[in-house]
């Protein structure tokens, strides 16, 4: 495994590019804003956080990281999208994880059995079972008991 697609590059999902990067995977990022994606791409930061600028102009001189608006065929996909809070029927707070699947779509035409699939995004308790079962029912996958 050395390519690795992170979906949302926003305060958790670009540093976690960036390092990805550093570390020597072949790093695609993914953002839906194309102004993020211009930006990062003519490696400017989009926030401001320590060394993260530096670490941007480290990674892309390595031709390591690109950013994209679609998703990149890779071995990892890390999914770090925002969850906002809202309030379910009990009056709980809770992540809309709606964002969450459509990332989830955006990938599932192209991963296979053996990719890894990292939910970073706050989710509630049972978010990964539900969509470990989405994936393997859309894309015909054999259900592991």
């Amino acid at each position: 495994m050395n390519s690795c697609c992170v979906i949302g590059l926003g305060y958790i999902g670009l540093p976690t590019a960036l390092l990805a990067a550093k570390a020597g995977y072949q790093v695609s990022g993914v953002d839906t804003n194309n102004d993020v994606v211009e930006s990062i791409n003519q490696t400017k930061c989009i926030f401001e956080e320590s060394g993260l600028q530096e670490l941007l102009v480290e990674v892309k001189k390595t031709g390591n990281f690109t950013a994209h608006l679609k998703p990149i065929e890779s071995d990892i996909y890390i999914i770090a999208v925002p969850t906002p809070i809202h309030k379910n029927t009990n009056g709980m707070p809770t992540p809309n994880i709606e964002i969450v699947f459509k990332a989830i779509d955006s990938i599932l035409d192209i991963i296979n059995e053996d990719s890894l699939i990292i939910i970073e995004s706050t989710s509630p308790v049972g978010t990964s079972a539900k969509i470990s079962k989405y994936i393997y029912l859309k894309n015909n996958f054999k259900l592991e008991k």
